[in-house]
């Protein structure tokens, strides 16, 4: 079961424009879902055909972070529950060795957004279709090294802007631009029992043309290390680690005189278990080191079968 390019996923976490002043990138949020792709990073396309994946994740925040890491606002939170569907399908003979796939991306998120306390606490909250993403070019290969099996894998992702969006509104399904996703992933296999992988992803968006805010560039860096206890389950120690390459601009002036630039690191177990041919993943992530963004927690649910 191998994350998702463009997934949106939580993507849309970050939904609290009300406070877009203490928010990396706009409103904090990504057209990537941090901590994703911590499965078998390198090994795709998936098997020849049709398959079928499912992104089920929950992330909550009590905490809204400024640019030194301390709490930009004294009462907030806000919870998010996704269901991302992913379809798949790669061509049944490699050529020249490698496989070559594409992918649709359906997420449908439900924000849940708080901010004060009391009777004059504000509260909004929205679920529906967000933005939707397609992978047209999917590539993978491997080979053998010295210190043993090696997949490579390759992705362009688009997500377009299809996901609801108004101004006015703090909660939004969608973020109102078109951005491209460029992933590399990696699985080694030292022994038969072990794996090594990390998804090296980067993120370039267009400006939104409602707000004349351009969000700046990001590395994301999903990372996972794991035993097969038997061969059907196996444990890992999974993460993520975040950074704004470029700096935010509002109609063309430098956003907070500094770019607000966010950041993020995630870790946390996760457990695989294979049902042949599907596959059904569980993992959690827990934030630390948040800059200009929300830091709570991740629980995540991954399934995977073959059509």
């Amino acid at each position: 079961m191998v994350g998702g390019v463009v997934c949106l996923l939580v993507a849309l976490m970050s939904a609290f424009a009300y406070f877009s002043r203490a928010s990396a990138t706009e409103d904090g949020g990504s057209q990537y879902p941090l901590g994703v792709a911590t499965i078998l990073q390198g090994v795709a396309p998936t098997p020849p055909g049709f398959n079928i994946f499912n992104d089920d994740v929950l992330y909550i925040s009590d905490r809204l972070n400024n640019s030194r890491g301390g709490k930009a606002v004294p009462y907030f939170h806000v919870d998010v529950m996704a269901s991302v569907l992913r379809l798949d399908y790669s061509l049944t003979e490699p050529i020249g060795g490698i496989r070559f796939g594409v992918k649709l991306i359906m997420p449908f998120p439900r924000v849940n957004l708080t901010i004060g306390s009391g009777p004059g606490a504000f509260h909004q909250e929205k679920a529906g279709l967000g933005d939707i993403g397609v992978a047209p070019l999917v590539a993978g290969w491997e080979f053998e090294t010295p210190v043993g099996h090696l997949n490579q894998s390759g992705q362009l992702g688009i997500v377009f802007p299809t996901g609801s969006f108004r101004v006015t509104d703090a909660v939004n399904l969608g973020r109102n631009y078109t951005a491209f996703t460029f992933s590399q992933g990696n699985s080694l296999f030292p022994t038969k029992d072990t794996h090594i992988g990390f998804s090296a992803n980067y993120v370039v968006g267009n400006k939104n043309s409602a707000t004349n805010y351009q969000s700046g560039d990001e590395f994301i860096l999903d990372w996972s290390m794991g035993y097969e206890l038997t061969r059907d389950f196996a444990v890992d120690v999974t993460g993520y680690y975040y950074k704004q390459i470029t700096d935010d601009y509002r109609a063309g002036v430098l956003v907070n005189g500094n770019g607000n630039k966010g950041q993020a690191v995630g870790i946390g177990p996760q457990i695989r278990y294979k049902f042949h041919p599907g596959a059904v993943t569980l993992k959690w992530h827990t934030e630390m080191a948040v800059q200009n963004r929300a830091q709570g927690n991740r629980f995540w649910l991954q399934f995977y079968h073959p059509l």
